[in-house]
């Protein structure tokens, strides 16, 4: 056995059956060199004895070789206390696995970190460094770290009274154990049957043992078998309506309460905008809820290889997706006022998280995202962005923001997230061709070319690539704003159907204009006088155009009720 013996500042090692130990290393006071220790908690010993010892006053892990108890070698942190790479704050439980790779519970920074063999410096892979918490992928003063035979990471949590499992490279821990009625956890391991066995210790307010110190043990449950069946990736519901496509004026309410708001799964509270993937379900970025909420509303027709597969009855209720609080907030969990959202063909959610001056790429399914666009403030720098509402993310996940009080449209490529590009406006608030007023959605085609709703000019605007101007392609900026059909008023949405015609959410008058190609007005396809700042449109996989009719608190869909020749439709 190796027992730290933390009062007379030393390690020892006693045999089993033995009346005494022999020192292993320490016993030479609590000061900085190498033949001595602080306080520890954390040992461990490899399969050549070499130990291993959290020095824990010290801010460092040393090792003492197996035949070495006079002095050790520094393998982590010894550069005092912070929450630099190079450095470790009150480390505690460590974990040597075979490869010699070192992980140490870091306590006072609420992470854990991982060195490796002879590095001078480690790296975070548990914990958010220095802040305390209790999301899914913060820790609040850790004690130990274990690893089983998959290489899942298992955390006390102590100061969440929680044992978190980490999955190899997740960014994220699932609770295992909740440690309700626990007062200060702090040892932790497995035992022969994997079950998780816990050390409680509880003291008064004079730091005295009570007699209520427990060892508890969490027996290992094996779920069942299921067999799953992967389903086809979600996409876009694409926009493959017929070039003389009607639709019905009498729309219906799919998602949320007209006139009523509220955090319920049946309400909405100033949605912003939505995607509509291809089994109709409607993502909802709920603004003022500050969260993603997805329903499956009506009837879902799902199909696979072209034919009709079976349906699946749908459901005024959403599914909260991602923003869990309904507050506001800038943690990796939380959003603040998410004005759009795209989901891509791997269940990645990209969302315009307005109020934190970002876009969250988060995974379907999981608890937490990260920036890929701006940096949490606002700024004019090619680091950041404004309040905005429009994004495209394209096939390979490069990412376009219509960055709306900056008066231009930026670019994100996958592969650099720190900064972001110019492609549209970049010249200040104006009217003049290669200027943008308050830009809000935008629609990018498969060759580059950028359409813009460029609200305050009234016009839309497209921008080919690399080009520096753009060419108004619907509204009349001389006219100014108007309901006429040549002309918008503050225009928040454009689409692009297969035939190239183009579908514009003219919000300021209320309506939906279908712009046919190459024609020079549009002509209406939905419009009602009770919708209020509709700000988002999307097509459904059957080709009903679904508007997020923002200031009423509801998503409301327009049918297609023809798909034929205008002649067959009218007779």
């Amino acid at each position: 056995m190796y027992i730290a013996d933390n009062g007379n500042k030393r390690i020892l090692k006693w045999s089993i059956g033995q009346n005494q130990g022999r020192i292993a290393n320490g016993a030479n006071g609590s000061r900085v060199p190498l033949n001595q220790i602080s306080q520890c908690f954390g040992i461990y010993v490899d399969a050549q004895s070499n130990l291993y010892v959290s020095d824990y006053g010290n801010h460092r892990v040393v090792i003492w070789d197996g035949r070495n108890t006079t002095n050790g070698r520094l393998v982590a942190g010894g550069n005092g206390f912070g929450t630099a790479e190079n450095q470790l704050h009150s480390p505690y439980g460590i974990y040597v696995d075979k490869k010699g790779i070192l992980y140490i519970v870091e306590q006072g920074n609420h992470r854990v970190s991982r060195w490796l063999p002879d590095a001078t410096s480690g790296v975070t892979i548990a914990g958010e460094s220095g802040l305390a918490g209790s999301w899914s992928y913060e820790l609040n003063h850790p004690t130990v770290v274990m690893f089983d035979q998959f290489d899942n990471m298992f955390i006390l949590d102590t100061g969440n009274k929680r044992i978190q499992k980490w999955a190899p490279e997740s960014t994220y821990g699932i609770t295992v154990a909740l440690l309700t009625g626990f007062t200060d956890p702090r040892g932790m391991s497995f035992d022969t049957y994997g079950s998780l066995v816990v050390a409680d210790r509880k003291i008064n307010g004079t730091g005295v043992n009570l007699l209520l110190n427990q060892i508890v043990s969490f027996s290992m449950l094996c779920p069942a078998l299921t067999t799953t069946t992967t389903p086809p990736p979600i996409v876009q519901a694409l926009n493959e309506t017929c070039s003389h496509a009607i639709w019905d004026g009498n729309y219906s309410t799919i998602a949320g309460i007209s006139g009523s708001s509220s955090t319920s799964t049946l309400h909405l509270n100033s949605p912003h905008n939505i995607f509509v993937d291809n089994y109709d379900n409607v993502y909802v970025a709920d603004g003022n809820n500050h969260r993603i909420i997805r329903f499956s509303p009506g009837k879902v027709l799902v199909f696979e290889n072209k034919r009709f597969y079976y349906y699946v009855e749908g459901s005024k209720s959403g599914t909260n997706i991602a923003g869990i609080r309904f507050t506001a907030g800038k943690g990796k969990s939380e959003l603040n006022t998410p004005t759009t959202i795209f989901v891509t063909g791997d269940q990645t959610l990209f969302i315009l998280d307005a109020g934190n001056f970002r876009v969250q790429k988060w995974k379907y399914g999981e608890p937490l995202g990260f920036p890929v666009a701006g940096r949490y403030r606002v700024g004019n720098t090619s680091q950041n962005i404004s309040f905005s509402y429009g994004l495209h993310v394209d096939d390979e996940h490069n990412v376009y923001v219509s960055d709306h009080s900056n008066h231009r449209v930026m670019l994100w490529m996958k592969n650099d997230t720190s900064v972001g590009i110019v492609v549209a406006g970049g010249n200040g608030m104006g009217k003049r061709s290669n200027q943008l007023s308050y830009p809000w959605g935008i629609q990018v085609t498969k060759n580059g070319t950028i359409y813009i709703a460029d609200s305050n000019n009234h016009r839309i605007q497209m921008w080919t690539r690399n080009a520096s101007s753009g060419l108004t392609v619907a509204g009349a900026l001389s006219d100014g704003p108007g309901p006429w059909q040549y002309q918008l008023n503050k225009p928040t949405t454009i689409l692009l159907d297969r035939h190239e015609n183009m579908f514009i959410l003219d919000t300021g008058n209320n309506r939906i204009l279908k712009w046919t190609h190459g024609w020079t007005y549009g002509v209406p396809v939905g419009s009602i006088a009770s919708m209020k700042n509709p700000y988002g449109m999307q097509f459904s996989l059957e080709g009903n155009i679904v508007v997020a009719d923002t200031n009423n608190h509801r998503i409301i869909s327009f049918p297609i009720s023809c798909c034929e020749l205008l002649a067959k439709c009218a007779g």
